[in-house]
């Protein structure tokens, strides 16, 4: 009776060790007080439970992997079947236990082989499950980054390629330089977009080598919006798109950088597929709790079929902007990375032909 219900403790404590994921932890204590519990069955009941240290012998060889390990179990399991082998066949100061009594303790012996086997596998299948899983995230994000950066590639040698042409033609006195000036206006507009994606390229790589570390602190948005505007005030005017802000000025909690970083995305994406001579328009919402910001253009709008994949992490050839601006698909996937990081949200309310509107709620306190 004593030795069930030193069993019950054992498998308490073997639940608690797998619950907190101490799986060694576990698997040494089933060793040893399997060592102990049957030598202590065969010297006390002489019921034969002295051979299921074999069972013990497996069960080490098969799911230990560190040679230390493995040689000390299998020693001490040698040893303790011997030395009662050995106790067993000396003096005996016990009366053999009725036959059902043997029967019992060899079923509960074999119960708890199938048991400790059965935690045994289904460990084996999480921890093959959890690789599998690494594998496709990480087949993943190597499929991601090689699209990316044949994207870069292609979108760096592209302006560079015209740059470079059209300075040799100038060189060698094939146009004039007013010709030449009509044509760095568009110049100018590729190495801007290309200069925004390269941003987001090394934001990005960083991201994946160190994380994201979130800095939270209260901010005032609409300064925020404000400092975003001015920088995106050209990109704007080459398009003739008023940017309007009807935010409020309530402070919130976020790093700062990220929030940049999102609106600076958003603003310029809202520029990019807006038509010319149109308005973006960004406004605010406050309730108790949070912020909404809303960035609304009129531009070509998204396709339905597409909402869904823009902020996965997915790699995904974007559209074109209306006037022929060319982009990574990273900025919204950046977005929702560093939004999660501060508890806010972002999400998009589209219809094509119409326009857009990105939102972002943004807590207003810690």
């Amino acid at each position: 009776m004593s030795l069930n219900l030193l069993l019950f403790f054992d498998s308490l404590f073997i639940l608690i060790a797998h619950q907190h994921r101490k799986f060694l932890v576990a698997r040494l204590f089933i060793n040893f007080f399997a060592i102990f519990f049957l030598s202590a069955e065969a010297i006390l009941f002489r019921n034969g439970a002295e051979y299921f240290l074999f069972a013990n012998l497996i069960i080490t060889i098969i799911f230990y992997t560190g040679k230390g390990i493995t040689i000390s179990i299998s020693l001490l399991t040698t040893i303790a079947f011997v030395l009662t082998k050995i106790i067993i066949n000396s003096t005996f100061y016990f009366d053999a236990v009725p036959f059902e009594r043997v029967v019992f303790n060899i079923t509960w012996v074999i119960l708890l082989c199938i048991l400790a086997l059965q935690y045994f596998t289904f460990q084996q299948l999480s921890y093959q499950q959890q690789i599998e899983q690494k594998n496709k995230e990480l087949e993943t994000s190597n499929k991601t980054k090689e699209k990316l950066f044949a994207v870069i590639a292609h979108d760096i040698r592209s302006p560079i390629a015209s740059l470079k042409g059209s300075m040799d033609l100038l060189n060698k006195e094939y146009i004039t330089p007013s010709e030449f000036k009509e044509l760095s206006i568009n110049f100018t507009k590729q190495i801007d977009n290309l200069g925004n994606n390269l941003d987001n390229l090394l934001i990005w790589s960083q991201s994946q080598m160190n994380g994201i570390t979130v800095n939270a602190r209260r901010v005032s948005a609409r300064a925020i919006i404000e400092e975003v505007i001015s920088v995106e005030k050209h990109y704007s005017s080459s398009k003739n798109i008023q940017l309007i802000n009807n935010s409020k000025g309530e402070m919130i909690w976020i790093n700062p950088e990220h929030l940049k970083l999102t609106l600076r995305n958003l603003i310029s994406n809202a520029i990019k597929f807006s038509y010319k001579n149109s308005l973006i328009t960004i406004d605010s919402s406050v309730t108790n709790t949070e912020m909404t910001i809303s960035i609304n253009d009129k531009g070509i709008g998204i396709p339905e079929k597409f909402i869904d994949g823009l902020f996965k992490n997915e790699f995904n050839r974007t559209t074109k902007g209306t006037d022929d601006e060319k982009g990574t698909g990273l900025g919204l996937k950046l977005c929702k990375e560093f939004m999660d990081k501060n508890n806010a949200e972002i999400w998009v309310s589209s219809q094509p032909g119409i326009g857009s509107t990105f939102f972002v709620s943004v807590p207003l306190s810690k």
